[in-house]
């Protein structure tokens, strides 16, 4: 995990634009000992901790649905189910009321699939509706689904 981005991948990763960059940095200097140094070519670079300031106060053309991330949701199965299988169920989790901004589908280590998932529905209406869904077809399965506390970290966490 890098521990210090580019203002380039800073406007990437939140939208916001050039000018609000600035005015932000502006703002954090004065309080940010060491979150904010230059790199080669001057290139200012700006600590993983200090990305949270960057998000968009207002829903943007060029915004990402960073903000809008609340729960992360992942579940595995004891047996492997190919990849069409973690797609419909994440459709007919959909269908039930959950907004599914992103999901992903991972093999384990000893090649079962998994999927990962991130939603802006709340923890507790994502638990039960996926819960309800993965009922009515498994027996067993493992589900975890928890606030995101640092939208960034779990954004770059399912893009990798």
């Amino acid at each position: 995990m890098k521990e210090f981005y580019t203002t380039k991948q800073i406007k990437e990763l939140t939208g916001i634009r050039e000018r609000t960059l600035r005015y932000r940095l502006k703002a954090l200097q004065p309080y940010s000992n060491n979150m904010i140094k230059k790199g080669i070519n001057e290139e200012l670079l700006i600590h993983k901790s200090l990305i949270r300031d960057f998000i968009p106060k207002y829903k943007t053309k060029t915004a990402t649905n960073i903000r809008d991330m609340k729960t992360f949701g992942t579940w595995a199965m004891r047996d492997n189910y190919d990849v069409d299988y973690h797609t419909t169920l994440i459709n007919e989790v959909k269908n039930e009321g959950v907004e599914v901004l992103y999901s992903v589908i991972e093999k384990t280590k000893q090649g079962i699939n998994h999927l990962h998932f991130i939603s802006s529905s709340s923890a507790d209406d994502v638990f039960t509706i996926t819960q309800k869904v993965l009922n009515q077809y498994l027996d067993r399965y493992q589900l975890d689904v928890q606030d995101i506390d640092n939208q960034i970290l779990v954004y770059n966490y399912l893009r990798k």
